[in-house]
């Protein structure tokens, strides 16, 4: 059976901004510290609301140079600690980089909100690692306030936003804004606006500079926005996402530094429990 086509790749979102999050796995990130009792490194999350989840898994020990080995003799499995039910997940070989493979696993296993899995990387040699983590109760409530205006107004930069409030969630996990386009082809761009929200009580709130994000994807000369839809990406935490306010400013790879955070037992890294939402952002035509 062929692997389902990826999600588009950002970068857990941020993972905490999170790259894997939304939207797969972020293959920037290094395997570190290898050692006798870290076996594998793991980056990924669990969604309800995806129909496929993807976990990176490598090899940590011995150390590997230019990326994983094209074959890794090791079987990944997903249980659902309440109902004992168990997927053996796919291997699916990414090459980001000529000669540089990556393991993706992934399963249409149908992750439940609000309950708790346990993922378990098992080597040939009888090594294993695992971790375990809980999927949030329920989405964030997302609330656009707005809409993109084209054409944008080049003058005044306050003339360029729309609001976007996050409800009912304890832990933001993520906050992308995705801009579709037409050409020959459709197209999008993904920004991360994570970092700017504030929030406090289960809310946050964020002004999207939609102008600041069009104008570096401009493909036709004398337009500075281009746009046909919108949408606001938002993911909430489950109960053991790290406190992101203290990783914002934080790359993916030094969040899951073993002195920083990792949730893996007998290896390195972070899968965590996330529930997204996405919601529309009309465009609409500038009125003088």
């Amino acid at each position: 059976m062929a692997a389902p086509a990826r999600p588009v790749r950002s970068a857990l979102f941020a993972l905490v901004g999170a790259g894997m999050l939304l939207f797969g796995c972020d293959p920037t990130v290094q395997a570190i510290e290898a050692s006798d009792q870290h076996h594998y490194s793991l980056f990924g999350i669990l969604n309800p609301a995806q129909d496929t989840q993807w976990i990176r898994v490598e090899p940590l020990a011995p150390p590997t140079t230019g990326g994983a080995p094209r074959t890794l003799d090791a079987t990944v499995a997903l249980k659902n600690v309440e109902t004992g039910q168990t997927w053996t997940l796919r291997d699916s070989v990414v090459e980001v980089f000529p000669d540089e493979p990556q393991h993706n696993f992934w399963t249409t296993a149908p992750i439940a909100p609000g309950t708790s899995y346990r993922l378990v990387v098992r080597g040939a040699d009888g090594d294993s690692t695992w971790v375990t983590t809980t999927t949030p109760n329920g989405p964030p409530t997302t609330i656009v306030q707005g809409a993109i205006y084209l054409p944008c107004n080049t003058d005044v930069e306050e003339a360029n936003t729309f609001t976007v409030r996050i409800r009912n969630t304890t832990s933001l996990a993520a906050l992308r804004v995705r801009y579709f386009q037409s050409f020959q082809e459709v197209v999008s761009y993904d920004f991360d606006w994570y970092r700017e929200a504030d929030g406090s009580d289960s809310t946050y709130a964020v002004e999207v500079n939609y102008y600041k994000n069009l104008r570096t994807t401009n493909r036709r000369i004398g337009q500075p926005c281009i746009a046909d839809s919108g949408r606001v990406i938002t993911a909430a935490g489950g109960p053991d996402w790290p406190e992101g306010t203290q990783f914002r400013e934080a790359p993916l790879s030094e969040v899951t530094r073993p002195d920083s955070f990792t949730n893996v037992q007998g290896g390195l890294g972070m899968v965590s429990g996330v529930y997204t939402d996405t919601t529309l952002v009309e465009v609409r035509s500038r009125r003088n």
